[in-house]
């Protein structure tokens, strides 16, 4: 739609005859070859306001027709529905004064100017309009007024004071924060002098010579700090100065940052540090000794509450892993006394009991060694022995978890019949060692590899594995007494935490080396023992330890990684009457709940992969499951355990190992 709008300029000419009469008279000549010349848009009109005539232009930018002529103007291309621009026409044909208006047509915008004209006898004849495409210069016009306002919110934001001064360094116009500084609003300041708006010191800084020499354009202002009294009090003031040129007039734009708060900060700092400094240097040697006594008790407290915490945690899982052994053993004993028992069933009780026996026969002797090696007492038995030798007797006490865990092992050595002077058992005992924790902590099916060599100066023996690895803030603190890198609940073989310091002991013995090696968690582990080729010391020995078994589960469900455990109390309840499926780790016993639908579930706690918690609270969230009591049969049997396997879901906790008849008596 187009819009009409009349524009009067100035003193309006609507009222103002032309310099020539009260029209333009147009000669009756041809017309159209004059009109055509003519760059703009223009359009002839008779009397009644029809179109007579157009030329080129106004054909090419209005849309102007051969068929236009003898119609209403505002029947014409970009003058369509603009009844106005006829009544117009016409009103400047009776007035005879000219007049101008600003005509709107889609994207384009034209100052339109509208004359009479008239023919020889004086009478006017019609109207001529030109049209002047402003299109541009409205646009740049528009952007000019937005940029200028968007300029001048920005500077009424800054909190800095900004003002333009003349020639004579006179206030032209600043923003807001310049007129609250002074005091003023922009009028009262408008064609001030600057220099009279503070006081004496204001007058007399080097300010003004600096203005003036930039004035004359000699050199860049350097910013310069100045204290000075103003409207709004004694401030210390940072100034920055910028010559403009605008229309050919030298400006001068002037900023005012208010530094007063900074300064009396960096004053006050530099007061107290002087203080301080002062202090510090009158008690500097006290104060150094004092910081290296309160480290060294840091670190000695710091060290026994570690030792402290780590003799509480061995002390845990030594009991933990005392009573694994003992719940076997009670229960096959229990079995081989009744009546009914078959010589088979003796046997495998037998059995039972012999392989228990041995795990806490292993144990103690860790044990023992590991005091002897504390206190110095264990001394080594010097004698020729062989890598084959040392080798052998280590992978026979390895094997058997080796073997559990269908782990291949690959051994290699560079001479077999070399030999050395070294405690065979002892040496032993150290690789035995590492074999062992390879196998605990490398998952089933994984690989161990086992090196040793011997050249003229040093025996080395080497176990690889590719198990959980080793994080590296780990490593300082691996052969340390009591450590472990995972919990003893984390790997169903459990462990003592002493089978590394033991082995780094007895190296030391033999004047050697235990380092261990690994590039994190999950990449697997390296330990290399190393000792000269002669060695020193001697004394006795003894076999490395194997590692005890966990805890258990059960049920008239029966649920414990220690399948002796397990199978041993199942074999029970089955001669007691009961129906009793085992399982061998947490999720096979929630596999079985809901297709055995157990009355009981007799649950072992440290479980892999899924533990007796988990299983417990994954019972108590399925149909059927608030039905079912649960009892918790584990090493673990401090007050925080019970507490945690009450709020689990177990109805009942019990150490082991466990009293068959109390256990019988609940069933029933």
């Amino acid at each position: 739609m187009s819009e009409l709008q009349r524009v009067q300029n100035g003193t309006p000419e609507s009222r103002r005859p032309p310099a020539d009469g009260p029209g333009v008279d147009v000669p009756g000549a041809d017309v159209i070859g004059v009109l055509d010349t003519i760059e703009l848009p223009v359009v002839l009109v008779d009397r009644h306001s029809k179109v007579a005539r157009f030329n080129r232009a106004a054909a090419e930018s209005l849309g102007a027709a051969a068929a236009d002529a003898g119609r209403a103007l505002c029947a014409m291309g970009a003058l369509a529905g603009m009844p106005d621009i006829d009544r117009l026409c016409l009103q400047v044909m009776t007035d005879e004064v000219p007049s101008r208006f600003e005509l709107c047509s889609a994207d384009r915008r034209f100052l339109v100017r509208v004359a009479p004209y008239t023919g020889h006898g004086g009478q006017v004849q019609g109207a001529v309009l030109t049209f002047t495409n402003v299109t541009a210069f409205r646009a740049s016009l528009g952007q000019a007024v937005y940029e200028r306002e968007f300029t001048k919110s920005i500077l009424n934001a800054m909190i800095d004071p900004l003002v333009v001064l003349d020639d004579h360094l006179q206030v032209q116009t600043g923003n807001r924060a310049f007129y609250d500084w002074f005091g003023a609003s922009r009028e009262q300041m408008q064609g001030l002098a600057l220099a009279g708006l503070g006081d004496d010191d204001w007058k007399s800084c080097a300010l003004w010579t600096a203005l003036e020499a930039i004035l004359r354009g000699a050199g860049e202002f350097q910013t310069m700090e100045i204290e000075c009294d103003f409207p709004v009090g004694r401030r210390i003031v940072l100034l920055d100065a910028r010559r403009l040129v605008r229309d050919g007039a030298v400006l001068i734009l002037l900023s005012l940052r208010d530094i007063t708060e900074r300064k009396l900060t960096e004053q006050a700092l530099r007061e107290s540090e002087s203080r301080f400094r002062k202090l510090f240097e009158s008690m500097n040697a006290l104060y150094a000794s004092a910081q290296r006594d309160l480290a060294s008790r840091e670190r000695a407290e710091a060290l026994l509450r570690e030792t402290d915490r780590r003799k509480d945690e061995f002390l845990a899982i030594l009991a933990h892993e005392l009573r694994n052994p003992l719940a076997p053993i009670r229960q096959a004993s229990a079995v081989s006394r009744l009546a009914t028992a078959t010589a088979e069933q003796q046997r495998w009780c037998h059995e039972v009991i012999d392989r228990q026996v041995k795990h806490m026969a292993l144990l103690l002797d860790d044990l023992l060694d590991i005091s002897r090696v504390t206190r110095g007492t264990l001394s080594l038995r010097l004698q020729a022995t062989t890598l084959t030798s040392i080798l052998e007797t280590a992978i026979e006490t390895a094997r058997p978890l080796i073997e559990a865990k269908r782990h291949t092992l690959k051994i290699e050595i560079n001479d077999e019949s070399a030999r050395f002077d070294a405690d065979a058992l002892r040496l032993s005992q150290v690789v035995s060692n590492l074999l062992t924790n390879a196998a605990k902590y490398t998952d089933a099916g994984g690989e161990i590899r086992l090196r040793a060599t011997c050249d003229a100066e040093t025996v080395t023996f080497s176990v690889t594995d590719n198990g959980i690895g080793i994080p590296g803030h780990a490593l300082g603190d691996l052969f340390s007494m009591f450590s472990q890198v995972k919990s003893a609940q984390d790997r169903s073989e459990g462990g003592l935490g002493i089978g590394l310091a033991l082995a780094k002991g007895l190296m030391q013995l033999h004047r050697g080396t235990l380092e261990a090696r690994s590039e994190g968690a999950g990449r697997g582990s390296e330990f290399i023992a190393k000792l000269p080729r002669k060695a020193l010391s001697g004394a006795p020995g003894q076999v490395a330890p194997a590692m005890a078994a966990p805890v258990i589960r059960r049920r008239v469900l029966i649920a414990d990684d220690n399948k002796d455990a397990a199978d041993s109390l199942a074999l029970l309840l089955r001669m007691e009457g009961h129906e009793v499926t085992a399982v061998y780790d947490g999720r096979q016993a929630v596999a079985v709940i809901d297709s055995f639908r157990p009355d009981v579930a007799v649950l072992d706690i440290g479980m892999p992969e899924m533990d007796g918690y988990d299983v417990a609270r994954r019972v108590r969230q399925g149909s059927g499951g608030r039905a079912i009591t649960l009892i918790a049969v584990t090493g673990w049997g401090q007050a925080m355990d019970k507490a945690r396997a009450a709020a689990a879901g177990f109805n009942h906790h019990f150490t082991k190992p466990v009293e068959l008849e109390q256990l019988v008596q609940m069933l029933c």
